[in-house]
């Protein structure tokens, strides 16, 4: 775990990580002590929700740990250790309420641990329950003890209690209280330590170390608190952009609200790195189409349709994500039942056709413009482009493909008709290429029976290419011949 030091200077090392590699145990990023200085407003007004003041909370606040003792310590030892965290205030902009309330905590563990007596009882009564030491705090006292268990180490709780005292004042209405930037200031600290603890275990525990750096940014900016440190948070948040990304992409499909929530962010900072940098946009760091690959490998199709919706004017894509743009298309077109999608799909297609001929090389997409053409009914158009309609050559791609041709007169019984042979051609490109390329459709069949019986599929069928809806039928039915 990260070390801490006390005092003026709060440091909470930070692993930087690669984003497809392992994490690098020897490099760091630093949330300085400079950073960790936070001006908030002081007051000496009432530190907590009123509705609960008066209900004391048992911590396990240890009176050894917040002085830095051992049980062992003489009452010199005592003395001194008090004298220097009560003149060593944390350097953090904290109320002078919130330093009041942690000066007589302090004072009350220098006085039990000073007096030989009070510390033998004080013991008894921890052994007495376990061995752990407690202390019950009012919570107009809770900041102050929030301070002091931070210091000590608590992070988790401080967390915890920090997040539960603000819910409480947000739920009591009005004006937040005096003392919401200091409880917000230390739970942000709290989560700071979180996240190096958390990148500072063996296998680099990205995603909880990221969400809880959001977190602690959130409640920095909510209270207008620490400028610089919120500066290096977002610094951070861009290095692990990527690695974040991906963990949260990978988490499980179908599951609750809360994860679903997650995976839509993750969704967003893929977009943030893909279209460039800018405000709130990171640039990606490493290589594109790499990130881009892994990225494909944990979204659902649909989602790779939303990754790609609405691109910044004059964004440039290379042919080969268009490609996997148009993959997506189909196969999202497919489970949705929206010829639409696979309308634009073959879009894709031509435009990356187009593109190639441009530049004197060559984009063979014959066979999914002819799959696509023939799921949408336009079945003269499909024999067209893979050459079969007798006219010598596809659209625009010259000599048919050899190997096609075999296909499709393989599984055509009637050789004066290679329709059926055209359709088991696209049921495979379908069944393999297009479902086997998303984590959701991988390992499934589409119902291209279920397909042509839709009414919108049908509908689209007669007013965008002038296809009758008994055309269609004949189709599902090739398919469920082949």
């Amino acid at each position: 775990m990260a070390q801490v030091p006390r005092g003026l200077a709060r440091t909470a090392q930070i692993t930087r990580l690669n984003w497809n590699a392992r994490p690098a145990r020897n490099a760091r990023l630093y949330i300085g002590a400079a950073s960790r200085t936070i001006d908030g407003p002081s007051s000496a007004a009432p530190a907590g929700p009123e509705s609960a003041s008066h209900e004391p909370l048992t911590l396990p606040l240890n009176f050894y740990s917040v002085l830095h003792l051992n049980r062992a310590s003489s009452r010199e030892a005592v003395k001194r250790a008090y004298e220097k965290v009560i003149n060593s205030p944390p350097d953090v902009g904290y109320s002078q309420d919130t330093l009041f309330s942690r000066a007589v905590l302090l004072k009350s563990a220098a006085e039990c641990l000073a007096d030989l007596d009070a510390r033998r009882a004080y013991d008894a009564a921890a052994a007495a329950v376990g061995g752990e030491h407690t202390l019950d705090v009012s919570r107009d006292n809770l900041p102050g003890a929030l301070v002091l268990l931070q210091e000590a180490g608590e992070s988790a709780l401080v967390v915890e209690l920090g997040r539960r005292w603000l819910e409480d004042a947000r739920a009591a209405g009005g004006a937040p209280p005096p003392a919401a930037a200091d409880v917000a200031a230390t739970a942000a600290l709290a989560l700071c330590d979180l996240a190096a603890a958390a990148l500072e275990e063996e296998a680099g525990q990205v995603l909880g170390a990221c969400e809880r750096l959001e977190e602690a940014l959130g409640l920095l900016q909510a209270h207008g608190l620490a400028p610089q440190l919120q500066q290096q948070i977002e610094d951070t948040l861009e290095d692990f952009a990527p690695r974040y990304c991906l963990e949260l992409l990978a988490l499980p499909l179908h599951s609750d609200a809360p994860c679903a929530a997650r995976r839509a962010r993750g969704l967003a900072i893929a977009r943030q790195l893909l279209w460039g940098a800018g405000p709130n946009r990171p640039a990606l760091a490493g290589p594109r189409l790499e990130f881009v690959d892994c990225v494909r490998t944990h979204t659902t199709a649909a989602e790779q349709v939303e990754l790609y919706s609405g691109l910044p004017q004059g964004t440039q894509i290379a042919a080969t994500e268009r490609l996997d743009c148009a993959l997506a298309a189909v196969a999202a077109g497919l489970f949705k039942g929206s010829p639409q999608l696979l309308a634009q799909a073959d879009a894709v297609y031509a435009a990356v056709e187009a593109a190639a001929e441009r530049e004197g090389s060559m984009a063979d997409v014959t066979v999914e413009r002819a799959s696509v053409a023939l799921l949408l009914g336009d079945s003269k158009r499909a024999l067209g482009l893979l050459g079969l309609d007798g006219g010598g050559g596809g659209e625009g791609q010259g000599a048919p493909n050899p190997e096609v041709l075999a296909f499709v007169e393989a599984n055509s019984p009637d050789p004066s008709d290679p329709l059926a042979g055209a359709y088991a051609l696209a049921r495979g490109w379908v069944n393999e290429a297009v479902l086997g390329s998303f984590r959701d459709t991988a390992g499934q069949e589409a119902d291209l029976e279920a397909w042509f019986a839709s009414p919108w599929v049908q509908a689209y069928a007669q007013l965008s290419l002038a296809d009758t809806p008994q055309s269609q039928a004949r189709g599902a039915r090739r398919f469920e011949t082949v």
